[in-house]
């Protein structure tokens, strides 16, 4: 990992075991049912991004952590949103806590701070607030806080679901249009083949304002045989050019961001012309058709029958035969 520059990292639901399950510190308090283990592992493979006293920050905060990259006026803020999530069963206390391990504390003093030195932030966790595997009240004060700091957020970045999606805060739910429009926030495609094709995003960034001007999505084509032996990488689409260019005036210049407002404007457009929605229902798998995910899936489960059935070459053949009929 060294050789990647700088990574700033956010725990994911399956960063513990058993998967999805992270005690608050509250319940840490009183049983003892500590995961402990996973954030002390996890800091020690941020540390040589991210420096020991992030790192320690991490290890010591269950999961969240902020930092300011060298040489910028950028903060970074990771928060371990798993604290928010339904299938964490840790969550629900007698009681249910309004801020678990004191996350939505955190982040708030982290924002405050950046906001009295005039910087802007980029927050990042696994799963992004508002999305149906969230717990409602967590989404809701997430909110609040964007509510209030919108203006010293330039971008906040999720992944999860494994699809190339986005998000969009508004300051009037109930009147979602441009003017509404207060933040952004970018879901990435997943290198894990059980939603589409393996994909990753690259980031055009202004240098002085930190705001997002546009992304490009690379994918890996699964179903030609040379991805067994060596994976080509190749440009699925540009944000800007795929939607930008279609509105009226174009929306394209380098200089332009993906504002929420300008987000608010696609999805306007999604409604007005649906074939521009049906490429970007494609583009959440990265194009790649149905059966080619059943059969990802089955082919990440060949692995572990490869590890646990004696005979799991009936497996690898079976699939193979049904790939062929393809």
């Amino acid at each position: 990992m060294d050789s990647l520059g700088f990574v700033y990292g956010a725990v994911g639901n399956h960063d513990s075991s058993p998967v999805n399950q992270f005690p608050p510190d509250q319940v840490v308090q009183q049983t003892n049912m500590s995961i402990q283990f996973a954030y002390d592992v996890f800091a020690q493979g941020l540390a040589p991004s991210i420096g020991s006293a992030a790192a320690t920050k991490f290890d010591t905060n269950s999961g969240s952590y902020a930092i300011v990259h060298p040489f910028s006026n950028l903060k970074i803020i990771s928060f371990n949103t798993i604290f928010g999530m339904k299938e964490n069963f840790w969550l629900y206390e007698t009681t249910m806590e309004q801020d678990p391990s004191g996350v939505f504390e955190f982040i708030v003093q982290e924002l405050d701070e950046a906001e009295e030195c005039g910087q802007r932030v980029w927050i990042i966790g696994h799963i992004a607030p508002g999305l149906e595997d969230m717990l409602f009240d967590f989404s809701a004060s997430f909110d609040a806080i964007v509510q209030r700091y919108h203006g010293t957020i330039a971008a906040m970045f999720w992944g999860h679901v494994h699809r190339d999606q986005f998000e969009i805060s508004y300051s009037n739910y109930s009147s979602q249009i441009a003017q509404n429009a207060i933040a952004a926030g970018f879901i990435a495609p997943s290198m894990t083949p059980t939603s589409g094709y393996p994909s990753f995003r690259v980031y055009s960034v202004d240098p002085v304002t930190y705001d997002v001007l546009d992304y490009t999505s690379f994918y890996a084509n699964m179903s030609v045989p040379e991805f067994q032996i060596s994976p080509r990488w190749q440009s699925l689409y540009s944000f800007k050019e795929a939607y930008g260019s279609k509105m009226q005036p174009p929306y394209t210049a380098p200089n332009l961001p993906l504002s929420a407002a300008f987000l608010n404007n696609v999805t306007d457009l999604f409604e007005s012309d649906d074939d521009v929605f049906q490429q970007y229902i494609s583009r959440k798998s990265r194009g790649e058709q149905p059966y080619f995910i059943i059969l990802s899936s089955l082919r990440v489960l060949e692995l572990w029958f490869h590890t646990l059935v004696p005979r799991a070459w009936v497996v690898s053949r079976a699939l193979t035969a049904i790939e062929s009929r393809l």
